[in-house]
């Protein structure tokens, strides 16, 4: 049988994330309302250590980041248009 531990950490999102779509990647920016101290990973890809940041410790940051390349941790680019109706 697989156990699960949990623990409640005093801290919270502010906002909403910031998402910026570039050429080569894209870039994910958290606003925290004290230091994070966690890791940030793609989705299903946990246990990818490439597709994980989980170093702001280090960072002491109330702003942490997370940059991905297309073509690692599933991500791929999708070019569209829209037409303004």
């Amino acid at each position: 049988m697989d156990y699960v531990a949990t623990i409640t950490i005093d801290n919270d999102i502010i906002g909403d994330p910031d998402i910026e779509c570039l050429d080569e990647e894209i870039r994910i920016f958290v606003k925290t309302r004290k230091i994070f101290n966690g890791r940030i990973y793609a989705k299903g890809k946990a246990d990818n250590s490439a597709c994980i940041k989980d170093n702001f410790a280090q960072e002491r940051t109330t702003k942490p980041h997370m940059f991905l390349k297309f073509g690692t941790c599933g991500m791929r680019s999708l070019r569209s248009v829209s037409n303004p109706e």
